[in-house]
């Protein structure tokens, strides 16, 4: 079976998150993430892919554990991020306004 790639619409059902190291989706990609939690992606990534499907998951990116740069709930496809990033958290349910949930750590 070949690889899967979101930045090409063919994504698995559910939440899914992948990333790639450098823009447009080009350089290593991560796996297809589909679990709540944190993900370290050991590279600094620069282009995502965010599919929350019909959950109600947001996405913190991070820098390290200590350093969010930002949240993102909807679905999106980010050919440049606007800051690198090499961790993610996944969160699902809750208040997407409730701060405590762009923890990166």
């Amino acid at each position: 079976m070949p690889p899967l790639f979101l930045n090409n619409a063919t994504a698995p059902p559910g939440l899914a998150f992948q990333a790639f190291t450098d823009t447009f989706y080009m350089g290593e990609a991560t796996r297809v993430i589909q679990d709540e939690g944190f993900h370290d992606l050991n590279l600094t990534r620069s282009s995502y892919v965010w599919l929350p499907d019909t959950t109600a998951c947001c996405l913190t990116f991070c820098t390290g554990k200590t350093t969010a740069v930002g949240y993102w709930c909807n679905p999106r496809r980010r050919t440049n991020a606007s800051e690198p990033f090499d961790r993610v958290y996944i969160w699902c349910g809750g208040n997407r306004n409730n701060q405590l949930n762009s923890t990166c750590s």
